[in-house]
């Protein structure tokens, strides 16, 4: 699995979420990195991340999402592969 970054475009604004190929819902990828959606939630909003009306993370400059991918696949994909997981 690797984590990648989503785009939306409308007419306010430009935004950016965490994704996979297969999946782009937050608690989705919560589950396949072996966190809760609150374990989830609490990291990504380190990296100026905001929760949307439908309850999903985006961020406001594309930046922040790859330094948040950085982390998540440093710490948490790469644990999973350790444990064989």
């Amino acid at each position: 699995m690797e984590l990648c970054i989503g785009k939306v475009i409308n007419f306010k604004e430009t935004t950016y979420y965490i994704r996979t190929l297969e999946y782009m819902r937050d608690k989705s990828i919560a589950s396949l990195l072996g966190l809760s959606i609150n374990e989830y939630q609490n990291i990504v909003k380190r990296f100026n991340s905001y929760i949307r009306s439908d309850g999903e993370l985006f961020f406001k400059n594309k930046e922040d999402a790859e330094k948040c991918i950085e982390i998540l696949e440093t710490y948490y994909l790469i644990m999973k592969r350790l444990t064989g997981e």
